[in-house]
């Protein structure tokens, strides 16, 4: 009798063994995956909070200041503050801080300009108007951790460089590939005036127009060697229509 009992004792913690590693299987085949987060590039991050603006834009019943704030994440406190004061106090035809236009595109496009470890900067167009009042915007980010976080919009002044003379000599980034309103037929530099980015100017090269590249001597330009994004210092003549290349250097880091 005893043994019989023993027996049944066994087959029980058999069953409840099993069961146990059964209920573990179960568990484990169906948790729930923990959440990962996924960087984004910058350019993501970007459209991601401009196509979430013209979202706020287009709904009338939606208050500004709020919208942007529930879009928000990836905005640097500081710019979060400055657009915030702006927007509420924008009336209709006034240019858009974020968007760079007195109108509401239906949708926005972007365009990197440069993008290092730590640093990057996209240029954003209206989509789907055609005007040629469309102001590009230039989109500083910077890295925070593995985010990217937006810490600067600046509204392009578009063809137009420094007023106060006709000498120019600038250090910026170049760029071809352009959206309207500027010209893809001409090289562009993107630069910072007093501090402030944003500007571009179409540059046009002449058969005495310098080239250097690579630390390189200076030689007649061969336009075919330069590439959107190439970190350059331009010396040339401001006129109406753009600056007349006189030499490009090509800056390479130390």
């Amino acid at each position: 009798m005893p043994m019989h009992v023993s027996k049944q004792r066994m087959i029980a913690i058999i069953v409840v063994i099993i069961a146990i590693i059964g209920g573990t299987v179960y568990w484990y085949q169906t948790r729930p995956e923990p959440e990962r987060v996924v960087p984004e590039d910058a350019l993501d991050v970007t459209l991601d909070f401009y196509n979430g603006w013209v979202a706020v834009r287009k709904d009338n019943t939606r208050d500004r200041v709020q919208g942007l704030t529930d879009i928000s994440k990836n905005i640097a406190p500081e710019l979060t503050n400055r657009l915030q004061g702006a927007v509420s106090t924008l009336g209709e035809g006034q240019q858009d801080p974020i968007l760079c236009t007195t109108y509401l595109p239906d949708r926005v496009g972007g365009k990197v300009i440069f993008e290092a470890t730590t640093t990057a900067e996209i240029l954003v167009v209206p989509r789907g108007v055609e005007t040629p009042l469309a102001t590009p915007a230039i989109v500083t980010l910077n890295k925070d951790g593995e985010l990217w976080r937006i810490t600067n919009i600046a509204c392009s002044s578009g063809e137009t460089a420094p007023e106060s003379e006709f000498s120019f000599m600038i250090s910026g980034r170049l760029l071809k590939n352009v959206p309207p309103p500027l010209n893809p037929e001409f090289w562009h530099v993107v630069y910072e005036q007093n501090g402030v980015g944003g500007y571009t100017a179409p540059l046009y090269f002449a058969s005495s127009s310098q080239c250097s590249f690579n630390n390189e001597a200076p030689v007649t330009c061969d336009t075919s060697r330069l590439y959107e994004t190439a970190n350059v210092r331009v010396e040339g003549n401001m006129t109406e229509a753009g600056v007349d290349v006189v030499r490009l250097t090509e800056l390479i880091p130390s």
